[in-house]
């Protein structure tokens, strides 16, 4: 008695890899990279892990990996603005009343 097990990928699961690894590589080239506008890279290292993660779970979904959607778009608008700012601003301090942008993603 023999079991065999296939394994269904299409070239659309392979297409999405392919965004996955290359987002998360570009994601950790942002985040290590020293530069003057480090905290600004930071945020944006940061939107890509987000949209990364997002990716993985319509993967996840998709090939019937999990069942759990993993919906990270509510926080992107509120890190896409905080690169933004430090990219315009790098002098301005993150404060704690800032951390208000991502009320939304609490009622997600």
């Amino acid at each position: 008695m023999t079991n065999s097990f296939t394994f269904h990928i299409t070239l659309y699961d392979v297409a999405f890899f392919g965004m996955l690894l290359i987002g998360l590589s570009f994601a950790l080239q942002l985040w290590f990279k020293k530069d003057s506008n480090r905290a600004a890279n930071r945020f944006l290292a940061l939107a890509l892990s987000v949209m990364v993660l997002w990716m993985l779970g319509i993967l996840g979904s998709d090939s019937n990996l999990w069942n759990l959607p993993l919906q990270f778009s509510m926080a992107f608008g509120p890190l896409i603005y905080f690169y933004v700012r430090k990219a315009i601003w790098p002098e301005r301090q993150f404060r704690w009343k800032d951390l208000l942008h991502f009320c939304p993603v609490l009622a997600q």
